[in-house]
């Protein structure tokens, strides 16, 4: 994998830990462009400045959880093309149902493999570009 596969990604995330570990992961080894958010009026905040490729958004947040900022950008011309992934360690089968079912390339389930969540991250990504092409 090339610094040149993985886009440029927001992350929204509120647990420090693995925040450093997705950066970690991502921008160490993937080579991705990633900036991190810890709250969804950070993120919000955060596309007044800047446009993401990708979006990984953690399901459970306080305030505003993921499913709800998906429904933001949904709603939003401006956003609504933006390709999101789940991250959450809510992964049973009902729940991984629901979420898929909220128009998101995937879901990846916590904990995670720093190594695993890059190819996983980058097989979304290739797929959703592939799918575009067709």
């Amino acid at each position: 994998m090339s610094v040149e596969t993985l886009p440029k990604i927001f992350v929204c995330e509120d647990d420090p830990d693995i925040q450093i570990i997705i950066e970690m992961s991502l921008s160490d080894l993937g080579g991705a462009n990633v900036t991190i958010f810890s709250s969804g009026a950070e993120f919000f905040a955060g596309l007044e400045n800047d446009m993401p490729e990708l979006v990984i958004l953690d399901v459970m947040l306080p305030e505003m959880d993921g499913p709800t900022i998906l429904k933001k950008l949904k709603a939003n011309d401006k956003y609504k093309h933006l390709p999101v992934i789940f991250m959450t360690a809510k992964i049973r089968p009902m729940d991984l149902a629901d979420y898929k079912g909220l128009d998101v390339l995937g879901v990846i389930g916590k904990p995670f493999d720093p190594a695993d969540v890059i190819d996983k991250i980058f097989d979304y990504w290739t797929n959703f570009k592939s799918s575009k092409l067709n």
